[in-house]
């Protein structure tokens, strides 16, 4: 495989950025291209214009470059999961890019982390979203799920961390990216 899009997902704290690094050591030899998103803050129509533009650049930009690889770390499911939790209004548009961009692709992979022991939840950054909301957590674990499933992306894992740690996280991340790309 010349090329690979790996997208990362899942809620805040579940060790996302973590994969991120430990995907970019592993497959350095492609000099993968590591994009994180930031989105939008705002909480209106203004916000979903720029959200869906911002998005359609990010898969425009992984779809049309045939020879680079890439991480993209909260590029694509988050939106549909945080925009109507979070800033009112609906984020299905990410469905329609994934049409338009056709990322069911064989080299293209979604890795969707969640803690349904809301482990997560408690730590003590207060960084998150949900920060020591646990029905808006809940709410968060649910649609990354069922938002996972419904994805056109091929290649796709939810990980539930609950009791894990990262090392077999990252074991059983591999060990699945093994087997589609060997």
């Amino acid at each position: 495989m010349n090329k690979f899009v790996f997208f990362i997902e899942g809620q805040d704290r579940t060790g996302k950025d973590t994969l991120v690094k430990k995907l970019a050591q592993t497959y350095y030899h492609w000099q993968p291209m590591i994009l994180h998103c930031v989105g939008t803050n705002d909480k209106f129509a203004k916000g979903k214009r720029l959200s869906e533009a911002y998005y359609s650049k990010y898969l425009s930009l992984v779809t049309k470059k045939d020879n680079v690889s890439f991480i993209l770390n909260r590029t694509h499911l988050g939106e549909n999961v945080y925009a109507p939790l979070y800033r009112s209004y609906e984020g299905d548009y990410v469905y329609d890019l994934e049409e338009k961009y056709k990322v069911n692709r064989d080299n293209f992979f979604l890795i969707t982390l969640i803690d349904s022991s809301k482990g997560a939840l408690y730590r003590d950054d207060d960084e998150s979203l949900s920060s020591g909301d646990e029905i808006k957590y809940m709410e968060e674990t649910a649609k990354f799920e069922s938002l996972t499933k419904r994805s056109i992306i091929k290649n796709k894992i939810l990980i539930d961390i609950s009791g894990m740690s990262i090392e077999d996280v990252h074991k059983k991340v591999f060990d699945w990216i093994g087997d589609r790309i060997a």
